[in-house]
Order: C-alpha cells, then structure tokens, then sequence
C-alpha cells in the first residue's frame, strides 16, 4: 500500500502543474495525451478494485443502486454536459453514452435469457 501511495504521489507530481494546452497535447497520432493516460489508469483502478468486492447478498439491490446513480446523473445533467466528451481517444457525446448502456441492457438480456433457456428451458418475457 505504501508503494501505491508513493507511485500515485509520482505521478501526481509529475502532472500538477501542467497546463490544459499539456494535458491534452498528444505526441503522435496514435498516442494519448497525459489526460488519456490519467484517465486510463482511473478507470483502470476502479475495474480492478471492484474485482476484490464479494458477490452482494443482493445482488439485485446493488444492480438497482447503479441504476439510480445513471438515473441521477442523467437527471442533473447541466447544458454543457451534452457536449461532446473524448474518451481514450474516442468521440463520445452524452446520447451515445446512453445509447450504449440501452444496447448493453438489452444484449445482455437476451444473454440471460439464453442462459436460462439452455438451464431450465424458455422463460416468459
């Protein structure tokens, strides 16, 4: 942990005092630029930290919890939030992002369902 600290700490030192223009600067075409990188390494630290979460107890509680914070942030979402958002180098706009999570909804839905059918045979809809 101590280490964790120390590295976060480096690159923290590292980045602090860069301008935006240097946060967003990209070397090459195909390369990120330091925001890409700060960004990957923060999403990379909450996918691995949910790793170590046990299964819930209620495992339908803790889905519809995630759900409400989509809801609220949706729901608060300020006029300069519709913009569009670079993403590891990719064009995201705030409909697309809702977009995906609807499609996701839905692809594993059915994959649930599929699931269940091979286990039990067909479910109802």
């Amino acid at each position: 942990l101590h280490q964790y600290e120390a590295s976060r700490a480096a690159v923290i030192a590292l980045v602090a005092r860069l301008s935006p223009d240097q946060m967003e600067g990209v070397p090459s075409d195909g390369t990120w630029s330091v925001r890409q990188a700060l960004e990957h390494m923060m999403t990379t630290d909450i996918v691995l930290l949910a790793r170590l979460e046990k299964w819930p107890a209620d495992p339908l509680s803790s889905y519809q919890a995630v759900h409400r914070i989509i809801v609220q942030r949706f729901s608060v979402m300020e006029p300069d939030d519709w913009r569009d958002h670079t993403i590891m180098g990719r064009r995201w706009t705030t409909k697309r992002v809702m977009r995906r999570l609807l499609e996701h909804q839905f692809e594993h839905y059915q994959h649930i369902k599929e699931i269940l059918a091979a286990l039990d045979g067909p479910t109802k809809d």
